[in-house]
């Protein structure tokens, strides 16, 4: 059942009969059709974000690969010339994997090709973090867009795109956390595309984590005004989807 802590807010636990890609990739149109729907008849020209990290995947599974590859191609192709996903690329170094990070970007640029979404590298750097501790400073990202949608995509013009990477933010946690990192990448994403007045962005995230990308989300309008973000947020595990309603529901209260 979706959960809406506000207008803005939503959460789906995925829990199909059976957890193979066949059965929730259904189920999840079948159970929230509503949301990209409602974007749409709410304001013509809403347009849809997704947002996919992997470096909260830990180490990435061949399964969880497959899954939310082939469930992102499928929200891109319902919208595909009003519709990106932004994907992280996953820094820990699965078993089976070769050549160490360089082998895990390969991995999933191989997977988003067969899944006919085109993919554009760009890199995310951070600032020099502390000494004691050991965390990368650098990881790779896609734009994506549905194969054969790029030239018309209303995000084309993104200056994300244009840069190619991204160098201001103060440190990475486990790994990207914190509103630092949603907050500048999307309006690194944004910046430069011809967003109307009172346009609505719909975000889909199919990595929740820690709550920070849903509540950056809730409170764009008051740093970009006439743009407002609603978001859902999809997992298999019922314990992140409940920790980000709590984490979300006190901020919410901080603000009463």
């Amino acid at each position: 059942m979706i959960t809406p802590l506000s207008l803005d807010l939503l959460f789906q636990v995925l829990t199909p009969r059976h957890g193979t890609l066949e059965t929730w990739v259904p189920y999840v149109f079948g159970q929230v059709p509503q949301f990209i729907n409602d974007l749409a008849e709410h304001n013509e020209w809403a347009a849809n974000i997704v947002w996919l990290d992997f470096t909260k995947y830990g180490k990435l599974s061949g399964c969880d690969l497959n899954d939310t590859c082939d469930l992102l191609s499928s929200i891109l192709s319902r919208k595909p010339q009003h519709s990106v996903a932004v994907v992280i690329s996953p820094f820990l170094v699965s078993e089976r994997t070769q050549n160490g990070v360089r082998g895990e970007i390969r991995r999933v640029e191989d997977k988003l090709d067969a899944v006919k979404i085109q993919s554009e590298l760009i890199m995310i750097r951070m600032k020099e973090a502390p000494s004691q501790k050991h965390v990368p400073l650098q990881f790779a990202a896609w734009i994506c867009m549905q194969e054969g949608t790029v030239a018309d995509n209303i995000f084309a013009s993104s200056q994300l795109l244009a840069d190619r990477s991204m160098s201001a933010f103060q440190e990475s946690a486990q790994y990207l956390a914190g509103s630092e990192v949603p907050e500048q990448i999307l309006s690194s994403l944004l910046a430069k595309v011809d967003i109307p007045a009172e346009a609505v962005l719909g975000l889909i995230n199919l990595s929740p984590y820690d709550a920070w990308l849903e509540w950056t989300a809730h409170y764009w309008p008051k740093s970009h005004p006439g743009v407002r973000i609603p978001s859902l947020s999809l997992s298999k595990s019922l314990h992140i989807i409940e920790y980000c309603q709590r984490s979300i529901a006190l901020k919410l209260m901080e603000d009463i």
